[in-house]
């Protein structure tokens, strides 16, 4: 099964972000290719693949109907590509609308993710640092963390966004995955903690 894009020129997917093409119609033109490309799904579980790594491959021009920037949303939001039950890939059509779309049950929802990616804001960056604060005062390094659920409770913040920041601290390596157990782990001697600390907090991390 070909997929709509084979032979069409390249500039369809990747000339959008140029300044002398408008991006709206631009991303328009593309996705009405996308959304009907028989193999849409799995064009997006491939591309879906190089982020989160350093592979340049996918991480330019629209895929499955999706910018760069939603990708790389999707990749820190965490969700899944495909129904863990059944296996099916979940159509990018629906998938880019909030809608998590497949064969064995009732769709299930997600926020939708703007064409611009979701934005970072200026509170995400003070719950990251509010974060990482509580786990220097309550947790040893490579101890467990707490699930965000119960931490956000604690915090008295919304667990959503501190969902979002666990995502952030992962990809940063200050919080790692124990292959055994599953359970998050804080690594308060990793780089990755610098970029987030103000700098009496630096110095309280990296004391001997």
């Amino acid at each position: 099964m070909a997929a709509n894009c084979k032979g069409l020129p390249l500039s369809v997917f990747f000339d959008y972000d140029q300044e002398d093409v408008v991006y709206a119609d631009a991303l328009v033109a593309a996705r009405d290719i996308c959304d009907a490309c028989p193999i849409r799904a799995k064009c997006l579980m491939a591309c879906m693949e190089a982020e989160g790594n350093d592979s340049p491959d996918y991480r330019a021009g629209i895929f499955a109907g999706f910018t760069p920037q939603q990708r790389h949303s999707l990749h820190k939001r965490g969700t899944p590509y495909g129904c863990g039950k059944c296996g099916t890939p979940y159509d990018p059509v629906y998938l880019r609308s909030g809608i998590l779309r497949c064969s064995c049950k009732k769709p299930g929802t997600m926020t939708r993710i703007p064409d611009r990616g979701d934005l970072w804001t200026e509170r995400h960056t003070k719950l990251a640092r509010m974060t990482i604060g509580w786990f220097i005062q309550n947790l040893d390094d490579m101890a467990q963390v707490p699930d965000a659920l119960s931490l956000s409770r604690t915090m008295k913040v919304g667990v959503k966004d501190l969902r979002r920041v666990y995502q952030a601290l992962k990809e940063d390596h200050v919080l790692r995955r124990d292959k055994d157990t599953g359970k998050l782990l804080f690594q308060g001697g990793v780089d990755g903690v610098d970029r987030w600390l103000p700098k009496h907090l630096r110095k309280a991390i990296h004391k001997p």
